[in-house]
């Protein structure tokens, strides 16, 4: 996470990149801390908005906070999200498939959204595979609804 923490604080740029660059110093110090009972909440928290800015301004930073393991399966479904809409689908579409092996539901539904914009052949077979073996009605549904216009009924 350090690393991660030097990134953005090198390229504080906006209002959203402080805002994450504060919560992950605090995360680093909370991790390194001794008394690990002092702070329950391992997440960061992060505005839906947030994501997107940093999809369109720096879709690299978007992924390492993704992949930091530091995102409450809620944020991180956005996030996921948010990362479809990456432009560069050599950044995106990894992390995107890494995240259908989630084991929250709620975060596979939207890395099945936000893979929606870069369906590729690989892509789409991955999908069929989730839509038989996922176990949530949900994640089934998503899939469904992302390959109902690029599959003949």
């Amino acid at each position: 996470m350090a690393a991660l923490v030097d990134q953005i604080h090198s390229a504080k740029s906006s209002p959203s990149a402080q805002k994450i660059e504060d919560f992950l110093e605090k995360s680093l110090a909370r991790s390194k801390s001794i008394d690990s009972s002092a702070s329950t909440n391992k997440y960061a928290v992060i505005t839906e908005k947030d994501f997107y800015i940093f999809a369109k301004n720096d879709p690299t930073k978007l992924i390492q906070l993704i992949s930091a393991e530091i995102l409450e399966p809620n944020d991180l479904t956005f996030a996921a999200e948010a990362a479809g809409t990456i432009q560069d689908k050599e950044i995106a579409v990894p992390v995107l498939l890494r995240l259908l092996e989630h084991m929250s539901p709620v975060v596979r539904e939207g890395a099945v959204y936000g893979l929606s914009n870069h369906l590729s052949q690989r892509v789409i077979e991955r999908l069929k595979e989730v839509e038989r073996l996922d176990r949530s009605p949900g994640v089934k549904e998503a899939v469904r609804e992302v390959l109902e216009d690029v599959l003949p009924s």
